[in-house]
């Protein structure tokens, strides 16, 4: 059977959850089967990490359409690219590459496939939505980015849910837990919680040391010695001053002595060996892939009963879920988990065979391949 080749367009290159998910995704799909290319819209990490996985990259700046000339210009460039490699669908994973590649496929007369990776709860108008007769297929992360698409109750023939995958040897149970708390700062005896993301606004670092500073003035656990792991940076460039921030709300809170800022790290699986419990206290997330890498590497998650983060966690069984910046709550269900400690390592074990049965790399991958069969199938028909 040939190979058939898949141009990925994305506009960002900064890693955060989706483009982890993306290049998880391109780093495990069948090369036997499929040859990945990919247009990014700037250089950065993303860039770097799919060279080194020997994928094909090119940069092209993608301005807005409001930028006409410029738009065009960068619009051949995609076409030039997509028709010098003989590409037979383009799988686009961000707002604006989705008009790129959908223009695009249809100059070319291939097929386009939009992958649906956000929520948008503030837009006035969600501009996918309204346009999504132009794309072949649909893919959401999560039955709640799809609820994005709902018309009358019902959602698009051409829409597909698949769960983002992680890798299960790459996150899994590891041995040498005790010497990575020690390399990190942390001793023996203390508890930690941690939380990993990106230093967003909306990402739930404040409701997280509120509650911290409950459960440490308000006696809630038991003979607990708590110890919380900040892991991420600022990302974006709204996010560049939120480390300062932080850093000044533990001085306030009395909590400078037990939060440790780990910084970015490429070896997440590394930073979640090190916690106890994992935090996930985002406004809303559209899948939140972290959660599904603490899981994997068997720790209980407390996370907000919002957005897809409940398609997830199952309450009371892998975890507990709480509401949206309530840090009392949170504080509450932390201090469960802290003095019920053999239950809350049940839930991170029950976790663990969650994502070995939804959410492992494999089945995610095998899922996008049988769309791009279904789509190619139908054009050989």
């Amino acid at each position: 059977m040939p190979e058939d080749r898949i141009l990925y367009m994305h506009e960002s290159a900064q890693m955060g959850g989706a483009e982890n998910s993306l290049l998880q995704l391109a780093l495990n799909i069948d090369r036997k089967r499929f040859t990945p290319f990919f247009i990014l819209g700037q250089e950065g990490d993303l860039a770097k990490l799919l060279g080194q996985g020997n994928i094909e990259v090119s940069v092209i700046a993608l301005p807005r359409f409001f930028h006409l000339v410029s738009f065009l210009r960068s619009l051949f460039k995609v076409i030039a690219f997509a028709s010098r490699n003989q590409i037979d669908i383009i799988h686009t994973n961000s707002v604006r590459t989705h008009l790129y590649g959908s223009i695009a496929a249809r100059l070319i007369g291939i097929f386009v496939i939009w992958h649906e990776r956000c929520l948008l709860t503030k837009e006035w108008v969600d501009f996918d939505r309204v346009f999504s007769f132009l794309a072949q297929r649909i893919i959401c992360n999560s039955h709640a980015i799809a609820r994005r698409f709902l018309r009358s109750g019902s959602l698009p023939d051409n829409l597909r849910v698949v769960f983002n995958g992680v890798d299960l040897k790459v996150f899994s149970p590891r041995q040498d837990e005790a010497l990575i708390r020690v390399g990190l700062g942390i001793k023996d005896g203390e508890t930690v919680i941690g939380i990993a993301s990106r230093f967003d606004v909306t990402k739930g670092h404040e409701t997280l040391l509120k509650a911290a500073e409950k459960i440490i003035s308000g006696h809630l656990a038991d003979q607990v010695n708590l110890k919380l792991l900040i892991a991420g940076t600022g990302v974006f460039k709204e996010e560049s001053g939120r480390e300062d921030l932080l850093r000044q709300m533990t001085q306030e809170l009395g909590l400078k002595d037990k939060v440790i800022f780990t910084g970015f790290h490429l070896d997440m699986a590394q930073i979640y060996s090190a916690m106890d419990i994992f935090v996930l206290a985002s406004d809303a997330e559209g899948f939140g892939r972290v959660t599904i890498e603490a899981m994997a590497l068997a720790k209980p998650v407390v996370g907000t009963n919002s957005g897809a983060t409940p398609e997830i966690i199952i309450d009371k069984v892998t975890g507990l879920l709480f509401t949206p910046g309530d840090s009392v709550e949170l504080a509450d269900k932390l201090a469960y988990l802290l003095n019920n400690p053999q239950l809350a390592k049940q839930m991170g074990l029950t976790g663990r065979m969650i994502v070995e049965e939804k959410f492992s790399i494999r089945q995610h991958a095998r899922a996008i391949q049988d769309i791009y069969e279904e789509l190619l199938t139908k054009e050989k028909k």
